[in-house]
């Protein structure tokens, strides 16, 4: 038999859930934390509001990424370069230099950094410098998509024959 404090109870979670997925994660995340205090909703639902409630609590307050050695900085700085973020990403690419990350690396993503910024010659400076370091480069940029721009250059197609 459903009282109606339960189905009072199923229905805020309902509210919630709702809630959550319209991405309304302070509204949510009061709801589920006021279900969570009910005593007149089965166990299972309180736990599962538990578990919203965290979610919504991590959607508002995002853990904070600090980076810990060059390759975060390098991680960091192709995801500027991908959102177009490139003083950003030249920050992050110096700090992973200050930290010994190996040249080639570096001079790679400031060549895809380059190529995004839509400026082949700088494109095809950094990424000879990058071979030169390290011919397995050459390998990697004739995969790489994000180098289509340089296909039909000259200086490209050498440096991809190193």
């Amino acid at each position: 038999m459903v009282t109606k404090a339960s189905q009072q109870g199923q229905d805020a979670f309902t509210a919630g859930v709702e809630l959550l997925f319209a991405k309304k994660y302070e509204a949510a995340a009061k709801a589920f934390e006021a279900l969570g205090k009910r005593d007149d909703v089965p166990a299972q639902m309180i736990y599962s509001a538990g578990v919203y409630h965290r979610i919504c609590l991590r959607k508002l307050n995002p853990p904070s990424f600090v980076p810990q050695n060059w390759q975060d900085h390098l991680d960091l700085a192709t995801v500027h370069i991908t959102g177009e973020r490139f003083d950003q990403a030249v920050s992050e690419l110096a700090k992973a230099r200050a930290l010994k990350a190996p040249e080639d690396l570096v001079y790679y993503l400031e060549a895809g950094m380059a190529c995004a910024q839509k400026n082949p010659g700088q494109a095809i400076k950094a990424l000879h410098r990058a071979v030169d370091l390290n011919p397995f480069n050459a390998i990697v940029a004739s995969n790489d998509p994000e180098f289509e721009p340089l296909a039909d250059l000259d200086e490209f197609r050498k440096i991809l024959r190193k």
